[in-house]
């Protein structure tokens, strides 16, 4: 997962502080079969679920839960290599989400850092 963090600039620059962290826990992974996909439509299906935490890295605080599942249940020689693939697009899905919540404190070069208030002179 951080080699996909990486390639969206969502690890913290160096000489910078991280501010959260991500915990990331394999709940339930099921490798399957794709012959029996091709028999059975539901048999052999192959599953990846991931819980994901987002904590404030000096309190421990819950920052945000999120939870990626993704199964192949149906195909044949052509969902060959499932279980290969299944838990990166898991991941893929985490750090989208993460993406989603953290969008607004992406700065101009495309790291992530604070976010500052704009003052606003009143009359």
């Amino acid at each position: 997962m951080s080699g996909l963090l990486k390639e969206r600039k969502l690890l913290n620059v160096p000489n910078e502080r991280a501010t959260v962290i991500l915990k990331s826990k394999l709940i339930e992974y099921e490798p399957g079969n794709a012959f029996g996909r091709w028999l059975l439509p539901g048999l052999g299906t192959t599953v990846c679920t991931v819980d994901g935490e987002i904590l404030e890295k000096g309190t421990g605080a819950l920052v945000g839960r999120m939870q990626g599942r993704q199964t192949v249940s149906i195909g044949g020689a052509y969902s060959i290599g499932a279980d290969t693939y299944i838990c990166k697009r898991v991941a893929d899905d985490l750090i989208k989400e993460i993406e989603k919540r953290v969008q607004p404190e992406k700065r101009p070069n495309g790291t992530l850092g604070e976010t500052q208030e704009k003052q606003s002179a009143m009359p």
